[in-house]
């Protein structure tokens, strides 16, 4: 492995709050051990019921992770992005995988397997604290997600995908606007809301006349956050902000 390419693994590991208390040469023996891999697109790095035990950290691109039902719907549980990580799990109880892992767009991960990771992890309490509250980020997620599919009608379904999707992967363009890095035609929005794809083209194009968004070829630009915040049944961001009058 070049020393650029270590430099740039250990970098990525520190940004992980699981590896970021562990010292160098604890990190120098994971990446040593870790395999740095390329991607296409659709690519699956590991199906639900699998038993395999890596643990992945997102370099570049994007990873889906997603269950299906008995019908063939699918429900995305999460996208992970560059510095994400994923396949905890199965790393630390070695049962089948609760999950599908699929690449969304060209992606690049580090690979590390059980045996190296887990012996750094257990001479670390501040490491498995961190494992810990990982897993309640977890929970949390799904816990919501569950609620949305169960409680809430498609408008606002699609307007909580928009929005915990932008808050994970939106960018500022210096104007106002969000740019969220999902194709409006490569299905994520759908499986992430649980919505049909008829249905999820209806609400944007609706949303794209009203001046909420605009899509665009490489993803999706919100417009205006509050609109989208009232769709999604929360308090707009600026009256979340604003300090409560005396």
């Amino acid at each position: 492995m070049s020393d650029v390419l270590e430099d740039t693994l250990l970098t990525a590991l520190r940004r992980q709050p699981l590896f970021s208390g562990l010292p160098r040469d604890a990190l120098e023996k994971v990446v040593a051990a870790g395999l740095a891999r390329t991607l296409e697109p659709n690519h699956i790095l590991f199906l639900e019921g699998d038993y395999e035990t890596s643990l992945f950290v997102v370099l570049s691109g994007q990873v889906k992770l997603c269950v299906h039902a008995l019908d063939g719907r699918e429900i995305v549980l999460g996208i992970s992005g560059p510095g994400h990580l994923f396949g905890e799990i199965a790393l630390l109880d070695e049962g089948p995988r609760t999950a599908t892992a699929v690449t969304v767009r060209p992606t690049q991960v580090l690979q590390l397997e059980r045996e190296a990771v887990m012996p750094v992890l257990q001479a670390s309490p501040e490491a498995m604290l961190q494992v810990v509250t990982l897993l309640c980020g977890r929970l949390r997620s799904s816990n919501q997600m569950l609620e949305e599919i169960v409680f809430h009608d498609a408008r606002t379904r699609l307007a909580r995908a928009l929005r915990r999707l932008s808050d994970e992967h939106g960018r500022e363009d210096g104007g106002g606007a969000l740019r969220l890095p999902i194709r409006p035609a490569d299905g994520t929005l759908e499986a992430h809301a649980g919505l049909q794809r008829d249905t999820v083209s209806r609400l944007l194009r609706a949303w794209e006349a009203d001046g909420i968004l605009r899509m665009e070829e490489e993803g999706i630009v919100i417009r205006d956050r509050d609109r989208l915040d009232l769709a999604a049944g929360r308090a707009p961001r600026q009256a979340a902000a604003a300090p409560a009058q005396s």
